[in-house]
């Protein structure tokens, strides 16, 4: 693969190839749910429900970080998809509860090792040291610090 011609001014910031890297996983994440048949935001939206059960889609998408209106079309396919469910929650109306169905669990678990295979494309440059390091770096800094 050729080398593509980035500045140093650019290429020295930690910040640019987090954003390379981050368009790099995007892709292949596209691929992996193309062939799917689904929604890029389909796997992490499963795999939120999976661990926590039913969610308001307000609170998952504060936890996959994705928009409330991204969210909710999100919401709207993987429900036409027989994924999810989605119904007002039984506490205050105005908010929807979506829940896997037993398709949207067997999905994720046949996207699993379709998403390990991805991660092993995706770092197949580093050793597995490497990879543990990296993993534990992006943890840092993902995680939001209280000031």
């Amino acid at each position: 693969m050729a080398e593509r011609e980035i500045p140093e001014r650019l290429s020295s910031l930690p910040s640019w190839l987090l954003v390379e890297a981050a368009a790099r996983a995007t892709r292949v994440v596209s691929e992996l749910t193309t062939e799917a048949g689904v929604p890029k935001a389909a796997y992490p939206i499963l795999a939120v429900l999976e661990a926590a059960g039913p969610l308001s889609q307000a609170e998952v998408g504060r936890r996959v970080r994705i928009d409330r209106k991204d969210l909710s079309g999100y919401a709207s396919r993987l429900e036409q998809l027989g994924l999810v469910t989605r119904r007002p929650d039984p506490v205050d109306v105005r908010r929807n509860l979506l829940e896997n169905t037993l398709a949207g669990t067997e999905l994720l678990k046949r996207l699993d090792p379709a998403f390990a295979a991805a991660q092993d494309q995706l770092l197949a440059q580093l050793t597995s040291a490497e990879r543990a390091t990296l993993k534990r770096l992006l943890d840092l800094i993902t995680t939001e610090v209280a000031h």
